[in-house]
């Protein structure tokens, strides 16, 4: 095997790991690659087979901001495109394939160059693919076709350490820096090319050393969650507004080398205006948070969240914060009204700031985005607005 297709990251063919509420195991890899200014860029796809059947695209690449994943999933669109129509569309123009009209931003071609396992049905080495890629501020799109096939899907950035958390790994294999392009060596002269080869081996060798087995990680211990302290139903004032504990539900927290459940629960106003209450917001901090949501004045994108990095400052309404968590939440178990695309199972990647007066929530999944400003509440103010109050 060539260099250029070795595996530069920790997932390997026969794992399984949890992506938006979906269990999948690891099938294949398939090595892609274009072209750029003479050189040939690579990037990795691994090829997901869900429990159910239902098969995902796991992508990692190489950027100019370090590694990057992302998950692409099939779907059937509302207003489907012909095959014509797709390889007419120029960037800057739009498409609308479910009601909401999206600007494509890139249309190129890639090929397949190696297979590892088993790739995704009629995909074989030497196959040419043109796509198109289209954005909007939460939300991004793939068209794809080989031949006359031609396929859709949806696609949501990845932040990387959820990644080997997905797969029940320590982190990701510390690849991220080497450059994966072919590269041609003098054909005349023989002490460059031995150079080239004791490297190589040396590099080789790192890779090896680095996707050998290891030893299983330890499974983070989840602690016990408490009683829910409140029923849904109930009534409150908080901050001068009267609400309804509209539904509750109990969300299990992922983070590297952490597990633990808090409780949350979705509060309505009388003008149907939304709020999310959280107890246990931090495993080793105790305490109520009041998140009420709103309309950032420099909105983030999906592919903008999942890139950001623990220690990033964000600044989404002119108060700059520093990022101190990165999590991966699913809700376990659900009580009351639901809201949409937040059922049991539902999967959402987040991060959260360490703002003291507003800490910042945002979580997204591929239903779109959240923003959520929060302060921090004391318990006896909670319990006194909510302990055993009914609604009417």
């Amino acid at each position: 095997m060539k260099l250029e297709f070795a595996n530069p990251t920790s997932v390997q063919i026969g794992m399984s790991g949890m992506f938006v509420g979906i269990h999948y195991r690891v099938a294949g890899r398939v090595v892609m690659g274009v072209e750029e200014a003479g050189d040939i860029y690579y990037w990795q796809e691994f090829n997901l087979v869900g429990d159910n059947g239902q098969s995902a695209t796991l992508v990692y690449e190489s950027s100019e901001n370090g590694p990057e994943w992302k998950l692409f999933t099939l779907f059937e669109p509302e207003f489907p495109m012909s095959l014509q129509e797709a390889q007419a569309k120029r960037a800057g123009e739009t498409v609308n394939l479910d009601g909401k009209p999206m600007r494509v931003t890139l249309v190129d071609e890639s090929q397949v160059h190696y297979i590892e396992g088993t790739a995704p049905e009629g995909v074989e080495v030497g196959d040419v693919a043109h796509y198109f890629n289209a954005e909007l501020p939460n939300k991004m799109l793939v068209v794809s076709w080989t031949g006359n096939e031609i396929e859709f899907y949806h696609g949501m950035n990845v932040p990387r350490a959820t990644v080997p958390q997905a797969f029940g790994l320590l982190r990701d294999a510390p690849q991220d820096s080497l450059s994966l392009r072919a590269v041609e060596l003098p054909s005349s002269n023989w002490p460059v090319k031995f150079i080239g080869v004791f490297l190589g081996a040396i590099i080789l060798f790192v890779i090896y050393s680095t996707l050998k087995p290891r030893p299983a990680p330890a499974v983070p211990v989840k602690p016990k969650l408490a009683a829910a302290p409140f029923g849904i139903g109930g009534r409150g004032t908080l901050g001068g507004v009267n609400y309804l504990l509209k539904n509750h539900a109990v969300v299990e927290i992922a983070q590297v080398s952490q597990l633990y459940d808090r409780h949350e629960y979705t509060l309505s106003t009388a003008d149907d205006k939304t709020a999310l209450l959280t107890f246990g917001f931090k495993p080793d901090v105790q305490q109520w948070f009041l998140f009420i949501p709103f309309e950032p004045a420099n909105p983030m994108s999906t592919l903008q969240a999942g890139a950001v990095r623990a220690g990033d400052t964000v600044d989404l309404d002119g108060s700059p914060s520093k990022v101190t968590q990165l999590f991966l939440a699913t809700l376990r178990q659900m009580q009351g009204v639901e809201a949409p695309g937040s059922t049991n199972g539902s999967v959402f990647y987040g991060f959260s700031t360490n703002d003291k007066t507003k800490p910042l929530l945002v979580r997204w999944n591929e239903g779109g985005i959240e923003f959520y400003r929060g302060k921090v509440l004391s318990a006896k103010k909670v319990t006194s607005a909510f302990a055993g109050k009914k609604g009417s």
